[in-house]
């Protein structure tokens, strides 16, 4: 009875949490992730694109502005030839030496719209880079609960191994005392202590794979090493239809991205097509100072306008940008399909994982009575060893394979919500 008793405790401290360290900092999911977040190369080069995108503005805005500059100018030439009798005209001609300051103010009058176009563009092109940093914060976001929740899922298993272990080792000696009074057989002893072995043998893999998952997570938070991980239950909220999750694709970065370069590659369309457009300028000199009979004319001022007539290379350019258009249309149109799909997906797989999660609870309790009730009777001396190990083996993979069914139910929700576009 006092085995029994032992059994039936331990039985019931299976399922339970381990205690929480207080001494012992531990990290929580959004910890890690926030960490992942300031380490993350992905990330930083995001935001340099980002960076990029505004000096595009800034390059586009430069093209509508004037520009304004000073330009000082002297012309040395051979003087050889100049006559004594020559006019102030002629003389200035042919001076030696020809110095000028010019204030040169040049504005764009119109080159078909192309610099409108492209102001537009470059705050297009801007929204698209903060929405491609979006979505790799949320793909960032997946990979650490991938690799958060595989912790977890191993630690559970430890745990699991770690009590089996220690419940068969306080059976060894029990077991020993019926082979010596002549109850059990030496076999018997054997086989369990070859359980004991092989559990332990399956414990320090789990051990392995434990420091490999955690050596990644290492990498993506940059912490060396990696402090433990405090594993409570994530926040699994109320289901929503699948219509909602489906409606939610529309807002997702990578979808609102792709709609971005639609719109910039048809208006780069639009930029190229202005080529084929009249272009007008007008440049205006102050001038300072100049030499000889111009001196006394301070400014001038050039209007300048182009008609293109034929262009083939620009017809080509053209016809490259609707394709790239056309391409850009399609791309938008599978990234939308995609996530269309990984939504349901995720639904779907997370209603499995959780029904699964609920049939392997009730199994893994199910299996816990019967082996309750199978070491009474090995106590009873009913049943022999390799039943009780039997029993007890049916009980560790049905709580294995509940912590596999509840760990892939958060990871499930967690999948559907980022594919869903709710997280992080």
């Amino acid at each position: 009875m006092k085995r029994l008793l032992i059994l039936t405790l331990v039985a019931l401290g299976l399922s339970a949490a381990p205690p929480s360290d207080a001494a012992e900092k531990k990290m929580g999911m959004m910890e890690c992730y926030e960490l992942a977040l300031a380490r993350s190369e992905q990330v930083a080069i995001s935001d340099q694109e980002i960076a990029r995108a505004q000096t595009l503005y800034t390059q586009a805005l430069g093209s509508v502005l004037p520009k304004l500059s000073i330009n000082v100018q002297e012309i040395l030439q051979d003087s050889s030839s100049q006559s004594d009798g020559a006019g102030q005209v002629g003389s200035t001609f042919t001076q030696f030496s020809r110095p000028s300051v010019a204030v040169t103010l040049k504005q764009p009058i119109f080159k078909g719209f192309k610099e409108f176009r492209a102001l537009k563009l470059a705050k297009v092109n801007e929204s698209q880079k903060r929405l491609l940093k979006r979505n790799a914060e949320r793909l960032l976001f997946q990979d650490v609960a991938i690799v958060f929740l595989t912790i977890v899922k191993i630690e559970r298993d430890i745990e699991i191994f770690q009590k089996i272990i220690q419940v068969e080792r306080r059976s060894i000696g029990e077991l020993k005392e019926r082979v010596r009074l002549g109850k059990s057989r030496d076999s018997e002893a054997a086989l369990l202590e070859t359980d004991i072995a092989l559990n332990e043998a399956e414990l320090e893999r789990k051990r392995g794979e434990r420091q490999i998952a955690y050596d990644t997570l290492a990498f993506l938070t940059g912490l060396t090493p990696q402090p433990q991980i405090d594993y409570g239950s994530p926040p699994v909220r109320d289901l929503k239809p699948l219509a909602e999750y489906a409606a939610m694709v529309e807002a997702r970065p990578d979808v609102q991205a792709a709609r971005d370069a639609v719109q910039l590659a048809r208006g780069e369309v639009k930029i190229r097509q202005g080529d084929l457009l009249p272009q007008a300028d007008v440049t205006a000199n102050y001038y300072p100072y100049r030499a000889g009979f111009q001196r006394d004319i301070k400014w001038d001022a050039t209007f300048n306008v182009g008609i293109p007539v034929f262009n083939w290379e620009t017809v080509g350019q053209i016809r490259e940008a609707k394709t790239l258009a056309k391409q850009a249309q399609l791309q938008e149109e599978l990234t939308r399909r995609s996530a269309g799909t990984e939504v349901r997906k995720s639904y779907d797989g997370y209603v499995s994982s959780r029904n699964q999660f609920q049939k392997f609870q009730s199994a893994s309790e199910k299996a816990r009575i019967s082996y309750n009730l199978q070491a009474k009777d090995f106590t009873d001396s009913l049943i022999n060893t390799l039943d009780l190990l039997q029993s007890q083996q049916t009980w560790l993979d049905a709580l294995r394979q509940r912590n596999t069914a509840e760990v892939q139910t958060w990871l499930d929700w967690l999948a559907l919500q980022v594919t869903a576009g709710a997280m992080p």
